[in-house]
């Protein structure tokens, strides 16, 4: 986060504080090499989204028609989610422990 502020408050350093919405925003939207997702969709379950994919036609998730059906497809992306990142990190584990 610190090099993302940096790299827009320029010569301005008072404007940081204004920038923190924005770049919490930016970080918690990005998909991060780590996991494969984005912090947003670990924590909420569904990838975010922002005016800019309406403009972009960016594909959209199917609607659901009833709470039941939500609960079921959030516990499966949760599911999905997960079972990578342990994969992911005990390979990452595995890797340390070779190197050491």
């Amino acid at each position: 986060m610190h090099n993302i502020i940096t790299k827009l408050i320029d010569d301005k350093h008072e404007r940081w504080p204004d920038l923190l919405g924005t770049v919490a925003l930016v970080y918690n939207a990005t998909v991060h090499t780590a996991t494969g997702y984005s912090p947003h969709e670990l924590f909420y379950s569904f990838a975010p989204s922002c005016p800019l994919d309406a403009m972009v036609s960016a594909p959209a998730s199917d609607a659901v028609s009833n709470a039941d059906e939500f609960i079921l497809q959030t516990f499966e992306r949760l599911k999905e989610a997960t079972a990578f990142v342990r994969e992911f990190t005990s390979k990452n584990m595995q890797e340390n422990e070779v190197q050491l």
